[in-house]
């Protein structure tokens, strides 16, 4: 749920600066790249993360899962939401 909130004030944010609104999830890192809000990687690697857990595209990695849980890699979406914000 984090990762869909961050999506959507990500594409939010796009739209609000005047740019097109972004017609799938992974044109938002570019978009919001392009504006010189964020680095778009980690924010690529989130939606895909995200993709993968909801729609089941590809295998889940339970080790990745693990290791973020473990490692507490989750706060970086609070990271990432900062930046943009």
């Amino acid at each position: 749920m984090a990762i869909q909130a961050l999506i959507d004030a990500a594409s939010r944010l796009a739209a609000e600066a005047g740019t097109e609104p972004p017609a799938k999830y992974s044109d938002i890192p570019r978009a919001l790249a392009q504006l010189g809000v964020l680095e778009a990687a980690l924010l690529r690697r989130t939606i895909g993360f995200r993709n993968v857990v909801v729609h089941g595209y590809g295998a889940l990695d339970l080790g990745l899962v693990t290791e973020i849980l473990d490692k507490g890699l989750y706060w970086d979406l609070l990271k990432l939401a900062r930046r943009g914000g």
